[in-house]
């Protein structure tokens, strides 16, 4: 008898425990979780702390934030679905930064040699809808070319001692007087300082996209200008007057579970995610603006910083800054020029 009544008691320990599965998109916080709780469950914010396990809001909203920061780490880690960027191509880190400078046999023979999967299947079956890792030794702005590109900029010079890393030349320079290097294609990419932020978190879906499945697979961009890397970091790339722009619209849902019961189990995930590739804002946020530079003063970095490394104007109809970018980089390492 005494153990029926301790089995029972069991059980209904067991049965009258509470579980609450939250659905957010978007923006995972204590502010969104508290007003889905309440139109779901019509919990009350009393109880809502007390189901995080904690007695005043401002630990309730810690507890939220943890939450989230873990949905976001495990959501980040190839461990736990994540694409990583290795596999595009399954050939190692070497080959990958070898393919950002220009100096593979891609590069070379204009062929995709995605291991698994062609381009055109990752972009439709995960850069859309799965986070692709960011390669840790590129932190790439995006600049790719080949033989006969839609011209798009006008290239002013290549300070080699930028790219030394990439072209394997401690110093020197190229100058690009009067649109001597040709037709050329520059296309950039740009996020925000906020680790938290999708623009962060899924940057290594811009860079496949724009790189390997837009610019190489679709359009065959895939040759860098002579002492520059392919793709890199802009203080690493060519002086330009301009470049296009891609940024990407991400939307995710969150799910996060809560259990009233003795020890407060909870836990949070990212169950969905939906990624759009669109033409850069412009600096006043409008949809469209397709220039980097009017993106980057969109995220608010300042003129001299930008125009260090992209010159203008925006337009390439019209007349580009190259001449006097080159007659002041001259000036600085003191050459003169008739």
């Amino acid at each position: 008898m005494k153990l029926t009544i301790a089995l029972s008691a069991t059980l209904l320990t067991i049965s009258t425990a509470k579980r609450f599965v939250f659905t957010i998109d978007d923006d995972c916080n204590y502010d969104a979780l508290s007003v889905t709780a309440a139109r779901d469950y019509e919990i009350t914010p009393e109880r809502l702390i007390s189901l995080l396990g904690e007695t005043v809001e401002v630990d309730a909203r810690e507890v939220v934030d943890v939450l989230c920061e873990k949905a976001r780490a495990n959501n980040s880690s190839p461990k736990m679905g994540a694409y990583d960027f290795g596999d595009i191509n399954g050939k190692g880190w070497q080959f990958d930064n070898n393919y950002f400078d220009g100096g593979t046999y891609i590069n070379e023979e204009y062929e995709a040699v995605a291991t698994e999967d062609t381009f055109e299947e990752i972009y439709n079956d995960i850069a859309k809808n799965t986070l692709i890792t960011f390669p840790n030794d590129n932190t790439s702005d995006g600049g790719c070319m080949d033989k006969d590109p839609a011209d798009n900029t006008d290239v002013c010079y290549v300070d080699l001692a930028s790219g030394a890393a990439s072209s394997h030349v401690a110093g020197g320079f190229a100058i690009f007087p009067n649109d001597t290097e040709g037709a050329s294609h520059c296309h950039g990419m740009a996020w925000s300082g906020d680790l938290t932020a999708t623009d962060t978190r899924y940057r290594g879906n811009s860079l496949f996209y724009i790189s390997m499945y837009d610019h190489l697979s679709q359009r065959g961009y895939v040759r860098e200008v002579p002492g520059s890397p392919m793709c890199g970091c802009i203080n690493q790339m060519p002086v330009v007057s301009r470049a296009d722009c891609t940024e990407m619209d991400v939307k995710e849902t969150y799910q996060i579970t809560l259990n009233d019961n003795a020890d407060k189990r909870m836990r949070a995930k990212i169950t969905d995610t939906t990624i759009t590739f669109n033409a850069c804002r412009d600096a006043e946020g409008n949809a469209g603006g397709n220039d980097l530079e009017d993106y980057l003063k969109y995220l608010q970095i300042d003129d001299a910083t930008i125009n260090k490394y992209l010159v203008g104007p925006n337009d390439n109809e019209e007349q580009s800054n190259c001449p006097a970018a080159i007659r002041d980089f001259l000036v600085a390492k003191e050459i003169t020029t008739q």
